[in-house]
């Protein structure tokens, strides 16, 4: 489903759009992750598909290194120079930093939506070409205020590809699970995994990558590992899954988050 955003104030002199649009793949997953519509991508949360999404083998058709390969940009946004309302920005003008700038992205919504109006819109604003209004976001803050729905996206247990990179574009596709669900009463917290897959565009623009089209690129189905409850997926399922042009990356982990415990409440 396509859709288009609500318009914020006209762009800085120094950013021109140039006609570009965004669209965004959304997925109610089991009912929520309603307020992803505006900043983040998924596909339906159906069964999944052993193959992998560019008809590569399916999993353990293919014999992968004890230590398979890692890429240059780190899920931690460790090449970030500066912040914006406490996330990183300032990316560098490379591929490892289009992956950078574009995964931060794709995992910033819960601590976007626990912010203040301004704090959100000024890291909308410096993180999209095109951001949606204030108004917009506050709507979609609101109301995951009002149902309790969070996801937590971990990019480190996902891998990515870049599909094109010219040093003034970049299209990255990304594979990554969010811990979702609600705060319970008592301090309980109830969460599962959710498996998020996308292809992203940034354009440089002023000193930084920005994100200018969030879509399903040429994904069909959501590919899911063996235990899609556990997003702690081994290295080796991960690329025989995912196919060829995938890299973890370079902080990537097989552990679980802190606290919890695989194919469990989170």
């Amino acid at each position: 489903m396509d859709q288009q955003p609500h318009r914020g104030p006209e762009p800085r002199g120094t950013r021109s759009s140039g006609g570009r649009r965004w669209k965004a793949v959304v997925a109610a997953a089991g009912g929520g992750l309603l307020a992803l519509a505006v900043l983040t991508f998924a596909l339906p949360g159906d069964s999944g598909d052993e193959s992998a999404p560019d008809g590569g083998a399916a999993p353990g058709a293919r014999p992968w290194p004890a230590e398979p390969p890692r890429g240059q940009a780190t899920a931690a946004a460790g090449l970030a120079t500066r912040t914006v309302s406490g996330l990183p920005r300032g990316f560098p003008r490379s591929e490892a930093g289009a992956v950078e700038a574009g995964a931060s992205y794709a995992s910033s919504v819960d601590e976007l939506y626990r912010m203040s109006s301004a704090e959100r819109w000024a890291y909308a604003y410096d993180a999209r070409l095109d951001p949606p209004s204030a108004a917009r976001l506050d709507a979609d803050a609101a109301r995951s205020s009002a149902t309790g729905v969070g996801a937590v996206c971990r990019p480190e247990l996902g891998a990515y590809r870049v599909v094109a990179y010219t040093g003034e574009e970049a299209v990255v596709d990304h594979w990554m699970p969010c811990l979702v669900g609600t705060e319970g009463r008592r301090g309980s917290d109830a969460r599962t995994a959710r498996w998020q897959m996308g292809r992203m565009a940034l354009l440089w623009e002023a000193g930084d990558w920005r994100v200018t089209e969030l879509a399903r690129g040429p994904f069909e189905r959501l590919v899911l590992p063996a235990e899609p409850d556990d997003p702690a997926t081994r290295f080796a399922e991960r690329l025989a899954l995912l196919g060829e042009g995938w890299e973890l990356y370079a902080d990537a982990t097989e552990h679980p988050p802190t606290g919890t415990s695989p194919a469990a409440s989170w």
